[in-house]
């Protein structure tokens, strides 16, 4: 079946409303359409002219359109989807609707990145790199506009790289976004880790790691309190342990071994880290029965890892011995949202402990990396540019 291409729909308004809105003063439109999620505001480009002067020309409504959206007291879940077969990327504006995938048709990066991932999503833009072997190229993108932002390449980089790692997060206390990369060197045995600020066009060598722990797919640095993490091990250290790159100040640092008991001297199981609710989760899937999530309760205090929930595997067929099972976001309700195996959304409470429930989108891949996502308006180029965003 074909995926749908997005469907713009125009508004069917009557004389009487058209003369209403006339005479609202302009503060007060945009106050309105600041409030639309980003797919109701395109649709509203079609309305009258200066409502599309104002989403598409004026360069302070994104910014005010993207604050909104982060204000929300409930605010819908949206969802970047990578399908890892064919190197597309999807859109779903709102995870709960079952027809609402939009697919990006003009990715002008391909042409310089035919085969890429995903590494994550930051205030409305995506971080992609390279994904043929090379590990040279990233991109900062934002697909809903079509904005690519090219990332320089490290050139003072001489030696053979086998494997990388990346991470992507904006540092609020400094008003910078940056980008962490490790790459595997071959002949010394160790990840060299290197930063950049975007915007600028120099990296910085900031330490070495001798491991990071669990598939390339699932172990992109996770964005919890202005720092990235990853399990691992640290190149003068024995013991593995969560390693972060803080942003605002660069340090490379391990903090203390991690301190849940069914983990320690199992760590290759089959655990990886992620964030949920803003907080570090580690995900252990190497039971053949049961999924066990476990959470920082208070960041930085390594004793309050406490077991979130522990909850039966979900119904893969086919599927044996280690499952991907990423918890995605938790609503109010406490509902979460998970991918299963790379190919399958589910929504599981585990307070209610109802049994799961499978997002169906006819338009999905087979097989896909999901990650959240608050689209925005923004160019990036505006975005390391603008204080306060």
């Amino acid at each position: 079946m074909k995926n749908k291409k997005l469907k713009i729909t125009k508004p069917i308004i009557n004389s009487s409303s058209i003369s209403v809105i006339h005479y609202l003063p302009t503060e007060v439109i945009q106050e309105i359409l600041s409030r639309l999620p980003i797919n109701t505001l395109f649709d509203s480009r079609y309305v009258c002219h200066s409502w599309r002067d104002l989403i598409i020309t004026d360069t302070h409504f994104p910014i005010k359109h993207y604050k909104q959206v982060c204000r929300r007291i409930r605010p819908i879940i949206s969802l970047i989807v990578y399908a890892c077969d064919f190197n597309e990327l999807y859109y779903i504006p709102d995870f709960n609707r079952c027809d609402n995938l939009v697919k990006f048709n003009k990715l002008t990066f391909k042409s310089w990145l035919p085969t890429f991932k995903v590494i994550g999503s930051c205030n409305g833009f995506i971080c992609l790199a390279d994904d043929s072997g090379r590990y040279r190229s990233i991109f900062i993108c934002n697909p809903v506009i079509g904005d690519v932002f090219l990332v320089p390449d490290n050139v003072t980089f001489f030696g053979y790289a086998h494997g990388a790692y990346f991470g992507f997060g904006y540092d609020m206390k400094t008003n910078v976004y940056k980008v962490v990369k490790m790459r595997y060197i071959t002949d010394e045995k160790y990840y060299q880790v290197e930063i950049h600020t975007l915007g600028t066009n120099t990296w910085r060598n900031i330490g070495k790691v001798k491991e990071i722990l669990g598939h390339l797919s699932t172990s992109s640095g996770v964005l919890v309190n202005g720092s990235l993490h990853w399990l691992g091990t640290l190149h003068d250290s024995e013991t593995a342990s969560v390693i972060m790159v803080s942003l605002a100040d660069e340090k490379l640092q391990d903090i203390l071994p991690i301190s849940i008991e069914s983990i320690v001297g199992e760590i290759n199981r089959g655990y990886h880290m992620g964030e949920l609710g803003g907080r570090l989760i580690i995900v252990d899937t190497g039971c053949t029965e049961y999924v066990n999530v476990w959470v920082m309760e208070e960041y930085g205090i390594w004793a309050s890892w406490t077991k979130q929930f522990s909850v039966k595997r979900p119904p893969v067929s086919g599927i044996a011995g280690y499952i991907c099972f990423r918890p995605l976001v938790v609503q109010e309700n406490g509902d979460i949202l998970v991918e299963v195996f790379g190919g399958a959304l589910y929504v599981y409470n585990p307070t209610k402990r109802r049994p799961y429930r499978k997002i169906y989108n006819k338009g999905l891949p087979a097989l896909f990396k999901a990650v959240p996502h608050s689209g925005t308006l923004v160019p990036f180029k505006s975005a390391i540019e603008t204080a306060g965003m």
